[in-house]
């Protein structure tokens, strides 16, 4: 087996925005990613700098989309078929042990960057994720759901699903936004209720009897 692979970069003088579209190499604009992360963190570190709630929830959104840079790269990784060159069974296991991550987490995150890559039904989580909207865990579960959906859903149907998901998830946290899937797949599920579209026999109009003294 080849050795444990290294995600270190070699050293580079910080890249400025000036120079930023001469980048043609994915390391180059790592590093660059990388340099920028360095200034933010010595900001942080600096007293004299105000923090407030609206950078925390920038900062957040940041790294969601470093995130969904990851896994574009994981599904890249995938396709090339790089685990064979490492020796390994599949992505899944290069992953674990090149990320030192446990091998479910691992599974997890290679299952999620191929759907998001190749599956249609995932285009609005796909470009949620990517702007950094949507959390890795909120894709997941919507990838789940979208993988319940009953048969017989036209592609329309099916994208209108994903939508509400996504807006769902602009709301909530994963667990909350997991039981409104649950919610919608039940909906799904049920039959239609037809007692509304019933066509209603007309009523016969009572017959009376005559009280007495009448007739």
């Amino acid at each position: 087996m080849s050795a444990q692979p290294s995600f270190a970069l070699p050293a580079a003088s910080p890249v400025g925005p000036t120079v930023l579209h001469e980048l043609s190499d994915l390391a180059g604009w790592v590093r660059a990613a990388r340099d920028a992360i360095t200034g933010l963190r010595a900001r942080l570190d600096d007293e004299s700098v105000p923090v407030r709630g609206g950078d925390v929830q920038a900062i957040e959104r940041l790294a969601r989309r470093v995130d969904a840079a990851r896994l574009a790269a994981l599904a890249r990784v995938d396709a090339a078929r790089i685990s064979d060159e490492q020796g390994e069974t599949g992505t899944e296991s290069w992953y674990a042990r090149a990320a030192r991550r446990d091998s479910a987490s691992a599974a997890s995150d290679t299952a999620l960057a191929r759907r998001l890559t190749q599956d249609e039904d995932l285009a609005s989580t796909r470009e949620a994720i990517h702007e950094g909207a949507l959390s890795t865990e909120h894709a997941k579960v919507i990838a789940h759901a979208m993988s319940h959906l009953p048969d017989g859903l036209t592609p329309q149907e099916r994208a209108r699903v994903e939508r509400h998901l996504v807006e769902q998830a602009r709301l909530l946290d994963p667990t909350r936004l997991r039981r409104a899937a649950r919610r919608a797949l039940a909906a799904l599920d049920r039959p239609p209720d037809r007692s509304r579209t019933t066509t209603a026999r007309p009523c016969r109009p009572k017959k009376t009897t005559p009280g007495p003294g009448r007739g």
